[in-house]
């Protein structure tokens, strides 16, 4: 899709994209189509093909993606990158957890999923438009989307 027609300004998705291989670190970009853009970035040299694990719609996608790298800055792996741990290495600290590599994909996942919930709960406490829309949906969407492209 062209920039110029979907500006980042305007409507579109804020996803969470998961990587197999570190179950530890997430990100959060936008797109107005997560499920291609997870594709791209598994094309860049990543051990395992990435994978969308939720996607919210949203009114202004660089608006709400920038909010939310803000207030997650202090698990940014990276300061340029947008890229973020589920549990930071101060985090673990806290936690007692000695190597985060011991704990399981699926208690990162149900952490993952409480700070994804509590993104969502904060967009509707200050009344801000979104919608959770299911991966297996749009998938679906992108999917026959794909099968009417023209090369």
């Amino acid at each position: 899709m062209s920039y110029l027609l979907h500006p980042p300004t305007g409507p579109g998705f804020i996803y969470f994209i998961r990587n197999p291989s570190i179950p530890n670190e997430y990100k959060i970009g936008y797109s107005i189509d997560p499920i291609d853009r997870a594709k791209q970035l598994s094309s860049t040299g990543v051990s395992n093909e990435l994978f969308v694990h939720r996607v919210v719609q949203v009114q202004n996608m660089l608006v709400i993606e920038k909010t939310i790298h803000e207030y997650y800055n202090a698990n940014r792996i990276h300061p340029s990158k947008e890229w973020f741990y589920i549990v930071s290495p101060h985090q673990a600290l806290q936690l007692n957890i000695d190597f985060i590599e011991s704990v399981g994909w699926e208690q990162l996942t149900e952490w993952l999923d409480i700070h994804i919930d509590a993104i969502l709960e904060g967009f509707r406490d200050i009344d801000i438009d979104h919608k959770e829309i299911s991966v297996r949906y749009l998938t679906q969407m992108h999917n026959e989307s794909s099968k009417h492209k023209y090369f």
